[in-house]
Protein backbone atom coordinates (compact mmCIF):
# COMPACT_ATOMS: atom_id res chain seq x y z
CA UNK A 1 0.00 0.00 0.00
CA UNK A 2 1.22 3.18 -0.97
CA UNK A 3 0.80 6.32 0.45
CA UNK A 4 -0.70 8.05 -2.76
CA UNK A 5 -3.65 5.58 -2.28
CA UNK A 6 -4.59 6.91 1.02
CA UNK A 7 -7.68 9.48 0.65
CA UNK A 8 -6.24 12.42 3.01
CA UNK A 9 -2.95 12.73 4.93
CA UNK A 10 -1.76 10.08 7.94
CA UNK A 11 -2.14 13.04 10.30
CA UNK A 12 -5.79 13.30 9.76
CA UNK A 13 -6.12 10.02 10.18
CA UNK A 14 -3.78 9.10 13.13
CA UNK A 15 -4.32 11.74 15.28
CA UNK A 16 -2.28 11.55 18.41
CA UNK A 17 -0.42 8.70 16.88
CA UNK A 18 3.45 10.61 17.02
CA UNK A 19 2.97 10.68 20.91
CA UNK A 20 3.02 6.74 21.36
CA UNK A 21 6.23 5.61 19.61
CA UNK A 22 5.31 2.14 20.19
CA UNK A 23 2.40 2.45 18.25
CA UNK A 24 5.14 3.00 14.63
CA UNK A 25 5.24 -0.72 13.70
CA UNK A 26 1.49 -1.36 13.42
CA UNK A 27 -0.02 -3.94 10.80
CA UNK A 28 -0.51 -2.25 7.19
CA UNK A 29 -4.04 -2.29 6.25
CA UNK A 30 -6.35 -0.62 3.88
CA UNK A 31 -10.46 -0.19 4.05
CA UNK A 32 -13.06 -0.85 1.45
CA UNK A 33 -14.77 2.61 -0.08
CA UNK A 34 -17.78 0.16 -1.83
CA UNK A 35 -18.69 -3.24 -2.69
CA UNK A 36 -21.68 -5.01 -3.94
CA UNK A 37 -23.28 -8.06 -2.74
CA UNK A 38 -25.17 -10.98 -4.99
CA UNK A 39 -28.24 -11.66 -2.23
CA UNK A 40 -28.95 -14.21 -4.34
CA UNK A 41 -25.99 -16.62 -5.13
CA UNK A 42 -25.87 -17.05 -1.11
CA UNK A 43 -29.64 -16.84 -0.66
CA UNK A 44 -29.70 -13.68 1.54
CA UNK A 45 -32.94 -11.91 1.06
CA UNK A 46 -32.54 -8.07 1.06
CA UNK A 47 -34.64 -6.22 3.48
CA UNK A 48 -34.45 -2.31 2.97
CA UNK A 49 -36.08 -1.88 6.37
CA UNK A 50 -33.50 -4.04 8.00
CA UNK A 51 -29.73 -3.32 8.50
CA UNK A 52 -27.16 -5.07 6.59
CA UNK A 53 -25.57 -7.61 8.72
CA UNK A 54 -21.96 -7.14 8.62
CA UNK A 55 -21.51 -11.68 8.49
CA UNK A 56 -23.34 -11.68 5.26
CA UNK A 57 -20.70 -8.86 3.89
CA UNK A 58 -17.85 -11.55 4.87
CA UNK A 59 -19.43 -14.50 3.00
CA UNK A 60 -18.79 -12.58 -0.05
CA UNK A 61 -15.06 -11.53 0.93
CA UNK A 62 -14.21 -15.49 2.02
CA UNK A 63 -15.55 -16.73 -1.17
CA UNK A 64 -13.46 -14.28 -3.15
CA UNK A 65 -10.47 -14.51 -0.97
CA UNK A 66 -10.85 -18.61 -1.19
CA UNK A 67 -11.29 -18.89 -5.06
CA UNK A 68 -8.27 -16.12 -5.44
CA UNK A 69 -5.55 -18.38 -3.40
CA UNK A 70 -7.22 -21.52 -4.82
CA UNK A 71 -7.18 -23.04 -1.61
CA UNK A 72 -8.37 -27.06 -1.30
CA UNK A 73 -11.27 -28.41 0.34
CA UNK A 74 -9.59 -29.25 3.80
CA UNK A 75 -6.73 -27.51 3.80
CA UNK A 76 -5.76 -25.63 6.54
CA UNK A 77 -6.57 -21.57 7.27
CA UNK A 78 -6.36 -18.97 9.35
CA UNK A 79 -8.69 -16.57 10.30
CA UNK A 80 -7.82 -13.32 11.73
Amino acid sequence: MTTSSIPYSSKERWKGFEQHPELKNHPQGAWLESFEMDFLRFKLQPNPKERFFLNSYYVEVTDRAIKKTKLGEGQNVAVW
